[in-house]
């Protein structure tokens, strides 16, 4: 009886260590976990916004300039601005200011890498007046403010546009 007692003993060991090794096993493959879903890194808006100033040369009130905005890039944001200039009478040739703001409506810091001016003349320059707008980096709802100076010969009565761009990158780039 001796030999049927160690035989039991040995297969019942056997039992548990089978019985422990099917539930860690278990264990181990209902653990894993599954997730669906969609990630966003969020969004880079920089672009033009609030009112924009025009102050003409000192004396002249014959120039008037308005501005439009535009989404170049179908994102949600205005970052191309179309001023038009209007001279109702003779002007005298001057240096006008345009000035605004620009902000960052999205949810990502963006870095303005340029601003780009699109003009012909009468325009003989449009240069920003307070340089360092270009490698500023906005953080989201940050703004800064965009002074030009407008530089323009004598023309007669007549409208004259020109373009500004802002040229953006991610900001850690």
């Amino acid at each position: 009886m001796k030999g049927y007692k160690g035989k039991l003993g040995v297969l019942l060991v056997v039992l548990i260590v089978a019985l422990g090794s099917l539930g860690t096993g278990y264990a181990l493959w209902t653990g894993s976990l599954y997730m669906d879903g969609t990630v966003g890194i969020g969004t880079e808006n920089l672009g033009f916004s609030g009112d924009w100033q025009f102050t003409p040369d000192a004396g002249d009130i014959t120039t008037t300039c308005n501005c439009t905005f535009s989404d170049s890039d179908f994102d949600g944001d205005d970052e191309t601005m179309q001023a038009e200039i209007t001279v109702t009478g003779d002007s005298l040739s001057g240096t006008h200011s345009l000035s605004g703001e620009i902000k960052n409506t999205g949810t990502l810091p963006v870095k303005i890498d340029s601003v780009v001016f699109t003009y012909a003349s009468p325009f003989t320059s449009i240069v920003e007046s307070a340089p360092g707008v270009a490698g500023t980096i906005l953080d989201p709802n940050d703004t800064i403010t965009l002074d030009l100076e407008i530089e323009i010969d004598a023309p007669a009565a007549g409208s004259w546009s020109f373009d500004v761009q802002l040229v953006t990158s991610p900001w850690n780039s």
